[in-house]
């Protein structure tokens, strides 16, 4: 699904100016030079540094305003306001022919949604081409191809198949025994369970929604979730299935069943032995989830919430590999719901590993921001803290955005002799030093590759 927006100046100080997209992307509108393409001109006194930011994200496109003093109206309503300082505020969908109120000016939306896979015509064309592919990042050179969408050894069937019975209440899977909860987070519940026809154990994620669903809505969820079962790689907790369940009025859920990795999450691994891990057990698990990360971003898939409890370890007999998992989940319901269904204390939780930007325009779903992700999860099993500092008299959405990472040296103590590049990596990772943060997963594994393990050694508590 693809969409092309077009902004039309229709009054105010740029009449005439049309400001046009053609890809998935966020921009930010404003006075400021930094605004890049959403700079508006300085001269109206009705429009703040950072005003608003419009988000693409096909086939759905949203304005959330940034605080500004003089608000951001679509058809004349004004845009909620950020629930705090430095934020964004809700989400408010455009529709084709809205107009966008902004200080003196009125823009309206003009907005040509791909049909049957063919990309809307730009203007002034003839009828659209089918659609290219955009380039994406060259994959590692230890990345290899996907393997088949099913094991050769395995007969699971064709993925799509699986049942979630009821809207609320305990759940139930057709054809599977729920042996114990295992989590629960603003993205759904995971479960481990037994798959009655083969004995296995196996691991179901499920997300429920009270709101009634639109059919096309289901439809762009069944396509998205049989995109993130066809991902495969040793560094990602393969999906083997999944199900889409519409409770007409009652609501809607879906249903993913995930590799279980049964030695958890690095977060408990760290747990275990007091807080931090000693770097050789770190570079193992980064060599497996950065080449996860990596093979995801090559294929243009975004995670989008990286953080220490959905990075798993499973075992082997050459030891624990790391798994990245709950891979493209909040892309998925973006994408299907503008705004994923969060608890703001479910966003609050995750906000050491979120990067500025993620937090600054909700919804932001960036490779660099899962670059920076990574990092700080690595930073967080090294040190046993997250990056940045938050004083309790400064409200930790405001933290996450204005308050910088610290020097991860600060916080490891002592260096020992071959670390110092590890250690550099990640700071760069974070935007910390004078090289320029990697751009994408690519970038990072590229660098990590050519640092050694480091020597087995032990690490107490701090």
């Amino acid at each position: 699904m693809s969409c092309r927006l077009q902004l039309r100046v229709i009054e105010g100080p740029m009449k005439g100016r049309t400001f046009t997209f053609d890809q998935d992307e966020q921009v930010t509108f404003g006075r400021s030079t930094d605004c890049g393409k959403g700079e508006l001109p300085r001269t109206d006194p009705y429009l703040s540094r950072h005003h608003f930011v419009l988000e693409i994200c096909a086939p759905r496109v949203a304005v959330r305003d940034l605080g500004s003093t003089h608000g951001t109206f679509v058809n004349g309503v004004r845009c909620p306001a950020p629930p705090a300082s430095g934020m964004a505020g809700p989400a408010v969908e455009l529709q084709d022919r809205d107009i966008l109120g902004v200080g003196e000016m009125r823009l309206e939306v003009n907005l040509q949604r791909a049909v049957d896979g063919v990309s809307p015509p730009r203007a002034g064309e003839g009828p659209a081409e089918p659609p290219i592919e955009p380039p994406i990042p060259s994959p590692p050179e230890e990345l290899p191809a996907p393997s088949p969408l099913r094991p050769a050894a395995e007969d699971r069937g064709v993925p799509g198949g699986m049942v979630l019975h009821h809207a609320a209440g305990p759940p139930e899977i057709e054809g599977f025994d729920i042996l114990q909860r295992l989590g629960r987070s603003g993205l759904g519940s995971s479960f481990l369970c037994r798959h009655r026809p083969s004995g296995r154990t196996t691991v179901v994620k499920i997300v429920r929604s009270r709101q009634p669903a639109e059919g096309r809505m289901l439809h762009l969820l069944r396509e998205a979730l049989a995109t993130l079962c066809g991902l495969r790689h040793e560094g990602l907790a393969s999906v083997w299935d999944y199900g889409v369940s519409d409770f007409a009025a009652a609501g809607w859920g879906f249903c993913l069943e995930i590799e279980y990795c049964e030695a958890g999450s690095v977060q408990r691994a760290a747990e275990e032995k007091g807080g931090r891990l000693p770097a050789y057990e770190v570079h193992d698990m980064m060599r497996g989830s950065l080449l996860g990360l990596a093979y995801a971003h090559a294929l243009n898939v975004v995670h989008g919430n990286l953080k220490p409890t959905n990075i798993l370890l499973a075992r082997s007999p050459s030891g624990a590999s790391a798994k990245v998992s709950d891979f493209a989940l909040r892309r998925i319901l973006e994408r299907v719901l503008l705004t994923a269904e969060t608890s703001d204390d479910y966003e609050v939780a995750n906000l050491p590993f979120m990067s500025p930007e993620q937090v600054r325009h909700a919804g932001c779903l960036a490779q660099s921001a899962d670059v920076w992700s990574a990092a700080a999860v690595y930073y967080f099993l090294l040190t046993g803290q997250p990056p940045r500092n938050v004083p309790k008299n400064q409200e930790p959405r405001v933290a996450a955005i204005e308050n910088p990472a610290i020097p991860i040296r600060e916080r490891y103590g002592a260096v020992p002799r071959g670390l110092e590049d590890l250690l550099e990596m990640i700071d760069t990772a974070l935007g910390v030093g004078p090289q320029p943060p990697f751009v994408n997963a690519v970038e990072f594994w590229e660098r990590f590759r050519g640092i050694p393990r480091p020597p087995v050694v032990i690490v107490g508590s701090r």
